[in-house]
């Protein structure tokens, strides 16, 4: 086409998009391309007291959610799998900072009951992966000796171990496979930090 050997047209610009994995009017654009995958997207949000928001006037961020659940339970295993989506958290309830550097706030999906009623399974947990200070009564992600990760709330705080639980009190879910051998100590390591971040927001799933 750049030789003109080659009549362009609509079907071809298709064709290009498809194969770059890009909208048909980002070839329009001056900008370099982006994979829409690595794109973060600009938000549009109707509130009714405000109108349309969008854009770096929007009072919502894209927070990157990724496919891998958070364990309530045991533990689970995370992978290094690109985002599957974006899920949008008002800026007003994030941490001063929040955006250096990138990706200092991530969301996940979680399973398991352990900290139920505070997170449900199914609910959605904002983490700030820069708040790695233990204070007593807060919920983070635990490292696990086996190298899981682990929502729990931090009940105790000791020079060289900490001591984390789940919220639930039921009787028979203390029983379970969830909470069995909680509350737990956690060893404190000199060369990786246990506390993998701290949940700053939850989306419960009710239902």
């Amino acid at each position: 086409m750049e030789s003109g050997r080659q009549n362009f047209s609509f079907s071809t610009l298709l064709k290009l998009s498809r194969a770059l994995e890009i909208q048909p009017y980002a070839l329009f654009s001056d900008k370099n391309l982006v994979h829409y995958q690595e794109k973060t997207p600009d938000i549009k949000f109707e509130v009714r007291e405000r109108g349309l928001i969008s854009g770096s006037t929007s009072a919502y961020e894209a927070i990157k959610l990724f496919q891998d659940p958070l364990s309530l339970g045991p533990g689970w295993e995370i992978s290094d799998e690109p985002p599957i989506d974006y899920a949008p958290l008002q800026k007003k309830f994030l941490p001063r900072g929040y955006s250096s550097p990138p990706d200092r706030i991530i969301a996940f999906p979680t399973i398991g009951h352990s900290m139920s009623p505070t997170i449900n399974e199914g609910s959605i947990v904002w983490i700030d992966r820069l708040d790695l200070q233990a204070r007593e009564g807060q919920i983070y992600a635990f490292l696990l000796p086996d190298k899981t990760i682990t929502i729990k709330r931090l009940v105790k705080l000791n020079e060289d171990h900490l001591i984390v639980d789940g919220d639930n009190r039921d009787t028979e879910a203390r029983k379970g496979e969830e909470l069995r051998g909680y509350p737990k100590t956690v060893f404190l390591q000199e060369d990786i930090s246990v506390i993998r971040g701290r949940v700053i927001w939850v989306l419960n799933k009710l239902i």
